[in-house]
């Protein structure tokens, strides 16, 4: 009964906790049921709430940036417009400035250097030249006596023997001879008088005789007489400069004025030239300088021998003009006679006209005869005659003169202008020479024949001018040649065969008569190449040159024997 008793116990017992546990069971059930819808709902709302959040905030995210763009454009395009305005605003003070800062400096500049070359130029010059003049004229001086001794003492008796022996001849001849002299000379001063008047030209007689004087450094000029070269545009402003004016020439072609004054005594040169480069930049002042044929020196041909020069026949040249500023031309010799010639004078004085030099270098490149032949053989040639005779009777030409001459040859359209003279440097004849060559032509000059170390002569050291020097026959130096670096070309001028102005023929030596032979030439090389600038063909001739020194070029034969273009 027990064991039946516990049974039961342990039956109800055990009914008991299956009991408990279903209703657990079916409790959690209903639980489980519940908490599911539960959690369906919370986790559908965390997600709803999570998705509008996202949205909410990437909705406000995109509001912002939109707006922010918005009002970054905005404030961005203003202040690049305001930072732009204010840039640029300054940027054109700045470059105002400058650009007005510039040309004020630039003007400026200009006229003080051209105002201080001008007078530094004058100061240095009149310094240099008074000092090397000195020392050259002592040293020259007493070389000139060492040799004329040496020479004399050796060739006096040969000389004398000579003398004698020809003196019966001689003056048999010279009645003959002065008596042709004379005629001849009257018939050249007739043709040249005639010429000037077919022009128009005034009677030079009627004006007064040269007077001269010298310069502080010595050189020769005319006494208190100043010239001046003043830009066209500035040529109202003359009157109130308040000069004495002898002359005046208004010069169309160079575009300018050229005044020749009487030098004022209040003032002196340095300081007209500072006054007038101010009022009228580019002007020019300076001394009326002489200058002088650059034939050779008294007796310098005893030493020179062998046949004379003759240059061989060219062929007819038509249509090329030539330019010749020289002295005046004797037309009527046997070989100028059927020469193109036209002459004009130049010369402001009552003085004589010397016509021995211009005839002998117009023979070289005109002359025609069974003695010469031309280099230029159907040109026509333009004479200036510039020079006449000083006190002591020496042929002379003064800078006015020149400059005169270089218009009158501008404006006939001349491409090449032959200068046989040399002197001192003259701010006035270089302004005439740049500006003669700016406008197309070739100045052409003797180097002079100070010998190897002489000083430069002028024109032809200036830059813009093609300096000549001479050679004889086997391409040797002339010994009296001036050298440096002006020479640009050699020619043949040592024994050439000239016509005299008084009739006949000569033999002369010099860069005088070398320089023609150059010119001639350049002349023909420009009618040649008639499409090219003047600067071009004369460095093809400097390029085809006989190179007679040194390699290329060298300061005794410059680039060498000028030879002809083909």
């Amino acid at each position: 009964m027990e064991a039946s008793g516990g049974a039961r116990r342990q039956f109800d017992i055990n009914f008991a906790s299956a009991r408990g546990t279903a209703a657990f069971v079916l409790a959690l059930a209903v639980a489980h049921s519940a908490g599911a819808q539960l959690l369906d709902a919370t986790v559908d709302d965390l997600v709803r709430g999570q998705i509008e959040r996202q949205v909410a905030d990437q909705l406000t995210t995109v509001v912002q940036q939109h707006v922010e763009r918005q009002v970054e454009s905005g404030v961005v395009a203003t202040v690049e417009q305001q930072v732009e305005s204010s840039v640029v605003e300054a940027v054109e003070q700045q470059v105002a400035s400058h650009v007005a800062s510039t040309v004020e400096q630039a003007i400026e500049g200009q006229v003080v250097e051209s105002v201080q070359q001008q007078v530094e130029a004058g100061v240095v010059d009149l310094i240099e030249q008074q000092v090397e003049g000195r020392v050259t004229d002592a040293v020259g001086d007493r070389v000139e006596r060492l040799v004329a001794g040496a020479v004399e003492g050796k060739l006096g008796d040969v000389l004398d023997g000579a003398a004698a022996a020809g003196r019966a001849l001689g003056e048999g001849a010279s009645g003959v001879l002065e008596g042709a002299q004379e005629a001849a000379g009257q018939a050249a001063g007739q043709a040249l008088g005639q010429r000037g008047a077919d022009q128009g030209q005034p009677d030079a007689r009627a004006n007064a005789a040269f007077v001269a004087g010298l310069d502080a450094a010595g050189r020769a000029v005319e006494r208190e007489t100043w010239v001046i070269l003043v830009p066209a545009q500035f040529a109202e402003r003359i009157a109130g400069w308040g000069f004495t004016i002898r002359e005046r020439r208004d010069l169309a072609t160079l575009d300018r004025v050229l005044l020749r004054v009487d030098a004022p005594e209040d003032r002196d040169i340095a300081q007209a030239a500072l006054e007038l480069a101010l009022d009228a930049p580019g002007t020019l002042v300076d001394f009326n300088h002489l200058y002088r044929a650059g034939a050779e020196p008294p007796h310098a041909g005893r030493a020179a021998r062998g046949a004379p020069f003759v240059p061989e026949p060219s062929p007819p040249l038509r249509g090329v003009a030539i330019g010749l500023i020289d002295s005046a031309v004797a037309t009527g010799h046997e070989a100028l006679r059927a020469a193109d010639i036209e002459q004009y004078d130049f010369v402001p004085y009552s003085d004589a006209r010397p016509f021995e030099h211009g005839t002998a270098v117009a023979s070289i490149i005109v002359g025609d005869s069974k003695a010469v032949h031309p280099l230029l053989a159907g040109a026509r040639l333009y004479a200036a005659s510039v020079f006449f005779a000083d006190g002591a009777g020496h042929p002379a030409a003064a800078t006015a003169s020149l400059v005169a001459a270089l218009e009158w040859l501008a404006a006939n359209g001349v491409r090449t202008i032959n200068m046989s003279l040399a002197g001192p440097p003259n701010r006035v004849l270089e302004g005439a020479v740049k500006e003669t060559v700016a406008r197309g032509a070739v100045v052409v000059a003797a180097v002079g024949n100070n010998g190897p170390v002489g000083e430069p002569l002028y024109p032809a050291a200036y830059e813009s001018v093609v300096g000549v020097t001479a050679v004889d026959a086997a391409n040797r130096i002339y010994r009296y040649a001036n050298r440096g670096r002006q020479v640009t070309f050699a020619a043949p001028g040592v024994r050439i065969k000239v016509a005299r102005s008084v009739g006949g023929y000569g033999v002369d030596s010099g860069t005088s008569l070398a320089a023609p032979y150059a010119a001639a030439i350049i002349a023909s090389s420009l009618a040649i190449r008639a499409e090219q600038p003047a600067d071009r063909v004369v460095a093809a001739l400097e390029s085809a040159a006989i190179d007679l020194g040194e390699k290329d070029f060298d300061e005794v034969f410059g680039y060498g024997l000028i030879a002809a273009m083909h």
